[in-house]
């Protein structure tokens, strides 16, 4: 409901914990591609899957975290479905840092350096910060699984 949702920020260290899971072969997206992979094919292949309910529904994918991993969002974050996922990640990480640009953030990330930047941001005190992203923020089960209009298709495997 509109009541909840301005509630359902994700932290800082709960979006980076997500994002090393990507292209891990025991993760939930083992084809993600940092320099590929758009959000909208993060979404299919990974959010809306992590948030399925027990009894077959969903829900926002904060709405499954522990509730130190989510909460009040300080940062509402704005982003496009076909940019990639990458850039929406280290966008909110140079956000944390206080940077104007992220290319290399994108860099690191994409390099599998989280380690270095999760260590700076835990410097900083910036993990716990919280934003409102609306990939994780909202239900991604009630507006885009049954059905797909564009007939989008994975960046990576068609």
């Amino acid at each position: 409901t509109v009541e909840v949702l301005p509630g359902r920020g994700i932290t800082l260290e709960a979006l980076l914990d997500f994002y090393e899971t990507l292209g891990e072969s025991s993760g939930p997206m083992p084809h993600y591609k940092p320099e590929v992979s758009t959000t909208n094919d993060v979404v299919r292949q990974a959010i809306i899957p992590r948030s399925r309910t027990a009894d077959g529904g969903g829900a926002a994918y904060v709405d499954m975290l522990p509730p130190q991993s989510a909460g009040e969002p300080e940062v509402m974050v704005t982003h496009t479905w076909t940019g990639l996922f990458l850039d929406l990640v280290a966008a909110v990480v140079a956000d944390a840092r206080g940077r104007d640009e992220y290319d290399s953030i994108a860099a690191q990330l994409s390099g599998g350096d989280c380690a270095r930047l999760r260590s700076s941001l835990e410097k900083r005190g910036m993990l716990g910060r919280t934003y409102w992203i609306c990939a994780f923020s909202v239900s991604q089960h009630d507006g885009i699984c049954g059905s797909n209009p564009d007939h989008a298709c994975d960046t990576v495997t068609g």
